[in-house]
């Protein structure tokens, strides 16, 4: 081989023996083509602060801002004279609630509730409700009620009126009774029955005594206690004994047309003036007697219904007679008294089973026993027992009457002072339960 030869194969030769490497060390990386540059967009522009390093510094003054624009003039709109860089921004959009609080926003908690109470559904308060703030009841409420018996009212005397305990549990109970009494009643004459089972038992004491309260504390309404009783009635020795006009006297008026207004009316009518009741007296004359009969009683009765508020009827103790049958379909309420004596009792019994049977299950809802005990003979497990029994089988309330000496003594009643403190009280509480029935009347087309 020529020398050119050798030398290109020793070049060849070292080219692709190389060194030795090492046993630690890592592999010489191949050998790898050079990185070619991204396509990454446009350069950067330089920074102006790193331009402006390197330029010198400017010496000049600059120039002053510019004057601020003059107001429009008066009268003028502003808003369309205002240049549009110089107008408000406008405000930023209201955050958004949180999940529980979607619903109106609530006014804060120190406004008063009844205020926020007064709010309607726009927000706005109700003027109507000044109305009520305005009222005299608001402005100037009534007094406290005063106390008419027992420590009370002396602690109110003793101070001059500056202390007022109230009223007692009594007192309050009264009161409440006594407004039911005078609790509105609309429609016709409203008539109560007054039942008997057996004779004796004080009917027409009871009957009186109810009117009598009816008269006192309804003083506006007009108030007439009938005899419907077709035997010898009792009713007008308790009320007005002197009274001579009757059924007939009133019916023959009627029929020749001399009864115009009330005047006439009552002309015909008997009175007891410390209570204000009204009395129609049945027949009273021993020699040439008249009976009532049912047309007698319902054309009388078609005359009170014109002029009277309120008929409590003393009906007779056979209720198949034709006139308690001409009576029972009128009532609006009843009574049913039975003294506390052998048998008395049980013919109270009697009579709500009569009424049951008969078909008459309103009134008897609406009736009111009354245990009387006229002599004051009955014990106090007569008394007890028979209240025992009344309740638990009867519709109506039960009340006992305590014996009373005014009204044994058989004489004109006057409730008012004559009675016992127990036995007006339990006479007004009588009146009351019938007054409930108030609440149910109705002022229909054609009546008062």
């Amino acid at each position: 081989m020529s020398d050119y030869d050798w030398r290109h194969f020793d070049e060849h030769f070292t080219r692709q023996s190389g060194p030795a490497t090492q046993p630690d060390e890592q592999p010489a990386p191949a050998h790898r083509a050079p990185p070619q540059e991204a396509d990454t967009g446009p350069l950067p522009v330089p920074r102006a602060d790193i331009a402006a390093a390197d330029q010198p510094p400017d010496t000049t003054t600059p120039p002053p801002p510019p004057a601020p624009p003059a107001p429009p003039p008066r009268g003028s709109d502003s808003w369309r004279s205002t240049p549009a860089d110089l107008q408000q921004p406008p405000a930023p959009p209201e955050p958004a609630r949180h999940r529980h609080t979607t619903g109106p926003a609530s006014p804060p908690y120190w406004e008063p509730a009844s205020a926020r109470a007064e709010q309607n559904g726009s927000g706005d308060k109700d003027p109507a409700k000044l109305l009520d703030r305005l009222s005299p009841q608001t402005l100037a409420p009534p007094p406290k009620p005063q106390p008419s018996r027992g420590w009370r009212q002396v602690l109110l005397k003793s101070t001059g009126g500056l202390l007022n305990p109230g009223l007692s549990t009594y007192e309050e109970e009264l009161r409440k009774d006594v407004q039911t009494i005078r609790s509105l009643l609309r429609g016709d004459c409203y008539k109560i029955g007054v039942f008997v089972g057996k004779g004796g038992t004080g009917k027409s004491t009871i009957a009186t005594c109810i009117g009598s309260i009816f008269a006192e504390f309804r003083s506006d309404d007009r108030v007439v206690a009938v005899d419907a009783d077709p035997s010898f009635g009792k009713l007008a020795n308790r009320i007005a004994p002197e009274t001579s006009q009757t059924y007939w006297d009133l019916l023959g008026d009627e029929a020749a047309g001399r009864l115009k207004r009330w005047t006439d009316v009552k002309a015909h009518l008997g009175s007891n003036s410390d209570t204000g009741l009204w009395l129609l007296r049945g027949e009273h004359r021993t020699q040439r007697r008249r009976l009532i009969d049912a047309a007698v009683y319902s054309s009388a009765m078609q005359i009170l219904d014109r002029y009277m508020n309120i008929a409590v009827i003393d009906c007779g103790q056979v209720l198949e007679h034709a006139v308690m049958q001409e009576v029972l379909p009128t009532l609006n309420a009843a009574i049913v008294v039975g003294a506390m004596e052998p048998g008395a009792g049980q013919a109270a019994g009697e009579t709500l089973a009569w009424l049951g049977g008969a078909g008459y299950h309103t009134l008897m809802r609406n009736a009111v026993i009354v245990l009387n005990d006229p002599r004051g003979r009955a014990s106090k497990h007569t008394r007890a027992s028979l209240e025992r029994d009344f309740t638990a089988h009867a519709d109506g309330p039960t009340v006992v009457m305590p014996f009373d000496g005014h009204l044994s003594a058989g004489g004109v009643i006057d409730t008012k002072t004559g009675l016992s403190a127990r036995a007006r009280r339990v006479s007004i509480e009588i009146a009351a339960h019938v007054a409930r029935g108030f609440a149910n009347t109705t002022l229909e087309p054609g009546q008062r």
